[in-house]
């Protein structure tokens, strides 16, 4: 399967809550499963060396705009461009309209 994860604010120096969990939650995916193919969608910010991709997680990292703006207009965008099966959304919404479960 081909999972998409967002995780806007991985990367920001001043993690806390759910950017620590998905951070971890990422970093076991790296190893545990070998048989899916994950889309870590992420702003680009000052933490750059917190996440590296591996051959099953890919980090794909998009211009900083507006939380609002990227889940609703350029997830839904991106999920068509990486032809995901499932997008995760790890923040406490999800784009209204997507292709995928």
């Amino acid at each position: 399967m081909r999972i998409g994860i967002e995780a806007f604010k991985i990367f920001r120096k001043n993690k806390h809550g759910i950017d620590i969990v998905a951070l971890e939650q990422i970093k076991r995916i790296q190893y545990l499963d070998r048989e899916n193919i994950y889309f870590v969608f992420c702003f680009k910010d000052v933490d750059n060396f917190v996440l590296e991709g591996t051959e099953n997680v890919k980090i794909i990292k998009i211009p900083r705009i507006p939380s609002p703006l990227a889940e609703q207009f350029l997830l839904p965008f991106l999920a068509i461009k990486y032809n995901l099966d499932i997008l995760h959304s790890t923040g406490n919404t999800s784009p209204f309209f997507v292709h995928c479960k």
